[in-house]
């Protein structure tokens, strides 16, 4: 890592590991599935602005996988050669006006078979979207009795992907919407909050295996206290 400027850091990184199988993964001769070796190399920037309000964070990488597990709707596994990812990623982190804060992010990945016994070199890998985009925008109000609420709401979208490495069958894209509510208690510091994730509803998939679809989750509300002390 190198600072060029006080508000700029430049990085880069390189990784070689393994990844053992999840225990409960068989192959269709019931064998346990082989382990995972993984590279990867990364490279990227980050800028504080305005003042350091606002953190915005660049990012190019590749990464190389063999043995990938793939799920099949028969419930066994089989495993893709070898597999590559590259893409790039931005991320911005911050306060635009007082008690007004932003989280944001997207991800644009190109995926590809590069060794499979099963024919299908050239391929997508499956489940990896293209696109992927969140926003997360949090206000807290800064005086009088609201003086401890804070609302906040986020939208995640992920784009179409193929749900198996033949690439014969798409899950489509979907947008979710979240939402939460927060009161900071006085005396006691106490939180009280309350999130509602998929406000709308929506029904979208997740992942899949071949031609059997795992559906998001309906609409979810959640409360929880929180102390500090």
């Amino acid at each position: 890592m190198v600072l060029p400027r006080p508000w700029l850091s430049l990085y880069s990184t390189a990784a070689r590991g393994f990844e053992p199988p999840t225990p409960g993964q068989y192959l269709e001769d019931e064998r346990a599935l082989v382990h995972a070796d993984n590279s990867s190399v990364e490279a990227g920037a980050k800028a504080h602005l305005l003042g350091a309000r606002l953190a915005l964070t660049g990012a190019v990488y590749g990464i190389r996988r063999t043995n990938v597990p793939e799920a099949q709707t028969s419930g066994f596994y089989r495993q893709i050669g070898e597999g590559t990812s590259r893409g790039i990623e931005a991320a911005l982190h911050g306060s635009l006006v007082r008690g007004l804060g932003i989280d944001a992010g997207y991800a644009w990945t190109r995926t590809e078979i590069t060794r499979d016994v099963a024919g299908f070199i050239g391929r997508e890998l499956p489940n990896a979207p293209r696109h992927k985009a969140n926003v997360w925008v949090r206000d807290r109000f800064p005086e009088g009795r609201l003086d401890h609420l804070t609302l906040a709401t986020g939208v995640v979208h992920v784009s179409n992907r193929f749900l198996a490495s033949d690439n014969g069958t798409i899950a489509p894209a979907y947008t979710r919407l979240d939402a939460s509510v927060s009161y900071e208690l006085v005396g006691p510091r106490l939180t009280l909050v309350a999130a509602v994730q998929n406000v709308t509803n929506v029904r979208y998939v997740t992942s899949g295996a071949g031609v059997g679809l795992w559906a998001g989750a309906p609409r979810q509300v959640a409360f929880q206290i929180t102390s500090s002390f």
